[in-house]
């Protein structure tokens, strides 16, 4: 089924929090929200991937003046987080979302605590040979906290929004050509990739000590997500 489309309108903070809580306690959301959701984590999901297939109804574009402009495009996305202990895998196909800040508060207009924001760029692998697509890609990631943990009965936790930036790092000329490189990148070529490195973790046995990779003692619960995914940071 086609994405529908919307009249964009730039959300708040606090607006977005509230999408969010939404989905957390497992109310439907709106007819007319601007958000789709996706996985943005994971061995396969490379952003360009992710969201090759979504039209640019869905994004809220800008483009800069000057010889060199850049082109910004802005999207929201509810996404699932995956935690080892008290960490999050961050891995998302050939790089991962690296993150710059250690966390900012959100407060309602009451002054409550309702969540806090972390900004990420998305960085590929130097030992990658992974084309990409010739974008800069930049993350807010929104996540719930204070009373819209504690007052409402929250089903799903693990449930972040994210409002996603892709800037064209690109100068005009090559633009249109950097375009069609992009729509014929390979995305299936991502589930090629190898994991020898946490599969080597996994198999020394050193990893059930505790303080073992900075986890702590590992239950094999633990070892059997690390088993399914096989990507983490």
């Amino acid at each position: 089924m086609a994405e529908k489309s919307y009249v964009r309108v730039e959300m708040t903070e606090e607006e977005l929090l509230g999408h969010l809580l939404r989905r957390a306690i497992g109310s439907p959301m709106p007819t007319n929200h601007q958000i789709i959701e996706r996985n943005i984590y994971g061995e396969t999901a490379d952003p360009w991937c992710v969201f090759r297939d979504v039209d640019d109804s869905h994004w809220d574009i800008s483009e800069g003046k000057g010889k060199n402009k850049q082109v910004k495009s802005t999207i929201h996305v509810i996404t699932k987080v995956t935690k080892i202990k008290s960490r999050i895998s961050r891995r998302a196909g050939c790089g991962s979302w690296s993150g710059q800040t250690s966390g900012k508060k959100i407060l309602n207009g009451s002054g409550q605590l309702i969540g806090s924001k972390k900004l990420f760029n998305f960085e590929k692998r130097l030992d990658e040979t992974v084309e990409d697509d010739g974008h800069d890609w930049i993350m807010s990631e929104y996540s719930l906290a204070g009373t819209y943990m504690s007052n409402y009965r929250v089903k799903h936790d693990d449930y972040v929004i994210c409002r996603i930036t892709r800037k064209s790092k690109l100068k005009e000329k090559y633009r249109r050509r950097r375009k069609h490189v992009s729509e014929n990148i390979d995305c299936s070529s991502a589930n090629d990739r190898n994991n020898d490195e946490v599969a080597r973790m996994l198999a020394d046995s050193s990893v059930n000590s505790p303080g073992s990779a900075g986890f702590g003692e590992l239950t094999q619960e633990d070892l059997e997500i690390l088993n399914s995914i096989l990507i983490w940071t």
